[in-house]
């Protein structure tokens, strides 16, 4: 199952109920603006999914809050 604005609701359910650790991640990452939400990512049975990684792709206005964050902390990069 892929997240899409679609079914965000059935996925967030179904990924609180397979992987609840990873939803309190993903929760935390959203509330401080790291991440938008999980969009094209996805969930199946264990070697479903193939073996090549993942990596992560925030949204510009992410990239933004972080990069401003950054600035207001004083650190560059």
């Amino acid at each position: 199952m892929q997240c899409s604005q679609e079914n965000v609701g059935e996925f967030n359910t179904r990924l609180r109920a397979e992987l609840p650790e990873f939803y309190a991640l993903a929760r935390a990452f959203h509330s401080l603006g790291m991440i938008d939400g999980l969009r094209g990512a996805s969930i199946g049975p264990a070697g479903s999914l193939g073996s090549g990684g993942v990596v992560p792709e925030l949204s510009g206005a992410a990239e933004e809050r972080l990069k401003a964050k950054r600035l207001a902390e004083g650190v560059r990069g």
